[in-house]
């Protein structure tokens, strides 16, 4: 169906999405930031949300965490356990050096401390210092790390080389 309700303002766009059963309760004013997705209303993370673990409202047990996407009874090295979630207390803002030890805005958290800028070629995403070379959530990255700037998210199974993401070393 590609007609247009005369003079409405609704076009055949909204005729189209309608028909194809978008906008059927569902509500589309919410808009998040990848990796973030829609869920209620809210924005989350399906790869660390208990709540939301790998899907909305897939929740995790009692004592559980969400690691990649999937129910863990325990965080992987490195990590550790603050407000139901993995984090890296080497680079979390919010997590600096110990878990609720927030950094200041306009701060980055750089080997537990907070710091004004991140060191050497490294460069800030998401309130972290990456370095867009080797880091698998921000592969090929350059300046803010928001829309074109964000780089790549490796795959399962991908590694980030030189700033690209690739099966293999």
């Amino acid at each position: 169906m590609t007609r247009s309700l005369g003079g409405s303002g609704f076009g055949v766009l909204s005729i189209l999405l309608l028909s194809a059963g978008c906008g059927t309760g569902v509500d589309y004013t919410t808009e998040c930031h990848v990796p973030q997705v829609e869920c209620g209303g809210a924005c989350v993370d399906l790869q660390t949300d208990r709540a939301h673990c790998g899907a909305c409202d897939e929740a995790c047990e009692t004592g559980e965490v969400c690691v990649d996407g999937a129910c863990a009874t325990s965080c992987p090295a490195g990590q550790d356990v603050c407000d139901d979630r993995c984090v890296e207390l080497q680079t979390d803002r919010a997590h600096c050096g110990a878990c609720d030890e927030a950094c200041e805005t306009g701060e980055v958290c750089v080997d537990g401390a907070c710091a004004t800028s991140c060191p050497g070629a490294q460069i800030e995403c998401g309130g972290s210092c990456i370095d867009p070379d080797t880091d698998r959530a921000y592969c090929g990255a350059s300046g803010d790390c928001t829309g074109t700037e964000a780089g790549a998210a490796c795959a399962d199974g991908e590694v980030c080389v030189d700033g690209a993401c690739a099966t293999s070393c």
